[in-house]
């Protein structure tokens, strides 16, 4: 078990400083953006990328989970695994190029009268190198690479993106649109090459083999395929309503309050990366006590660092969005609720990984289902009314409803419990640093640069000594525990 939780730190560290250094370029990829598109011109551009998203809904096909829970198995052999590697990434690659002819007939019959057309109908490839990237990652991540994915996802990706955009734009002087398009290809590009020479020096491609292997494998991520049709549609309806009902401006705005709450999810995302096959390893291997233990282990750490992050963007939100412009101060109050969002949804912790890792896919397609249904009926409710704000209200429930329902049939099914004293501590040690720095902002009166330099010290100062005598009781109930 000390093995276990050792691994699951190591590698969780390492992705999370790499999604660290990701989002920062993410961060200043987003300001440049704001800076120099704008919110009119960017918004234009995640609404024709919301529609090639849904549609490359059919290239996913539930794979990538499925892969990672079939290959962490120790019964299949390693030529088997080669054979469904190119298997896997053929069907892919020819799944593409239909959804591809199928979106261009889309371009065609809706906007080919209109501004879209050209800007559409290049960025289609994107569905190809999406797919086949998502398909390369999942594998990387089956085999526990982390340092690699962390290196080209987080790192080399954001930062050719940045650099290619300057280079476009500011440089060659293309134009805002193009040079954004330009720049999402050569950092989905940089992925694909970089994941082909890695697996091609580890000699893990085989033959094409349409076998019993990789029907199994569609039959188990078929119920994953489905619900992922179900979350994409409750990720990304929000985006196509706002562009209906209000404007590309709002949703250049959207877009961007959307990207900086969902930062904190670095911290889970650092944390599934391992925790996922190490969980189906666990489930195969029948010792459901230790899923139970790393799952309080992981959640209480996901939960601390998720109400830190929140605070802070209570505190500065105003401040960071003044950054992009000042046209992106109105979306201060969705930003926090979005944020907040993530809080309670890291409360419940990997509730739904632990899930589909124990092959509990149909209840999560239910799941997914009921949280759909309430994102589009909570979306056409108050977007009309509230704006971006009734949309940000709106995927924060239903994203929160998809962790509660996972939690609560996990505790009733296997009797997975994550909470514990420890989590009282979190939440005083989050009120006494909030309370005084709070005080601090309104009492004082800081201008925009002091709030950055002495805010953020006086929170950490008096939350930060308490985390320490936390994490110190943490570590040797942890210990006692592994023993």
């Amino acid at each position: 078990m000390k093995n276990e939780i050792f691994e699951i730190a190591s590698k969780s560290l390492i992705s999370f400083i790499g999604n660290i250094f990701g989002q920062v370029f993410s961060f200043v990829f987003l300001i440049l953006i704001g800076r120099t598109l704008g919110a009119q011109l960017y918004g234009e551009f995640v609404y024709l990328q919301t529609i090639i998203t849904l549609i490359s809904i059919f290239q996913n096909l539930g794979l990538g989970t499925g892969i990672v829970s079939l290959f962490t198995k120790n019964s299949l052999l390693e030529y088997e695994k080669k054979n469904l590697l190119s298997t896997i990434l053929f069907f892919t690659f020819f799944i593409c190029l239909v959804l591809i002819g199928i979106a261009q007939f889309i371009n065609v019959l809706f906007f080919a009268s209109t501004n879209y057309y050209f800007i559409f109908m290049i960025m289609l490839p994107t569905i190809l190198l999406n797919g086949l990237n998502e398909k390369f990652l999942a594998i990387l991540r089956s085999m526990k690479k982390i340092t690699e994915i962390t290196i080209v996802s987080s790192f080399f990706s954001p930062l050719v993106k940045i650099l290619s955009f300057y280079l476009f734009f500011v440089i060659l002087k293309f134009s805002g649109l193009i040079s954004l398009i330009l720049a999402t290809y050569l950092s989905l590009i940089l992925v694909s090459f970089y994941s082909i020479i890695f697996l091609f020096k580890k000699n893990q491609f085989g033959e094409i083999k349409f076998n019993s292997l990789f029907k199994k494998l569609i039959k188990l991520s078929f119920p994953l395929f489905l619900s992922g049709i179900l979350t994409l549609i409750l990720h990304e309806v929000d985006k196509i309503m706002i562009g209906n009902y209000l404007s590309s401006y709002d949703l250049g705005i959207y877009k961007i309050i959307l990207q900086i709450g969902l930062l904190s999810t670095i911290f889970s995302i650092a944390l599934n990366s391992i925790f996922a096959p190490i969980i189906s390893t666990f489930f195969h291997e029948n010792k459901i006590q230790k899923i139970n233990t790393l799952y309080k282990l992981t959640t209480k750490w996901v939960f601390l660092l998720n109400l830190f992050f929140w605070g802070l963007l209570v505190l500065l939100g105003e401040n960071i969005l003044l950054i992009f412009g000042s046209d992106f101060l109105s979306g201060y109050l969705p930003l926090v609720i979005i944020s907040f969002g993530n809080v309670l949804v890291s409360s419940l912790g990997s509730a739904g990984t632990i899930n589909v890792m124990m092959g509990n896919t149909k209840i999560d397609l239910y799941i997914c289902f009921f949280s759909m249904v309430l994102n589009v009926i909570l979306n056409f409710s108050l977007i009309p009314i509230l704006g971006i704000l009734g949309s940000a209200i709106s995927i924060s429930l239903s994203t929160f409803s998809i962790n509660f329902m996972h939690f609560i049939y996990l505790y009733f099914t296997k009797k997975l419990l994550p909470f514990d004293l420890g989590f009282i501590n979190i939440i005083i040690t989050f009120i006494v640093s909030f309370f005084f720095s709070f005080l601090a902002k309104y009492y004082f009166n800081f201008n925009f640069l002091l709030s950055f330099m002495i805010l953020p010290i006086i929170y950490s100062f008096f939350y930060i000594p308490i985390l320490i005598n936390y994490i110190k009781s943490f570590t040797k109930v942890s210990q006692d525990v592994v023993i």
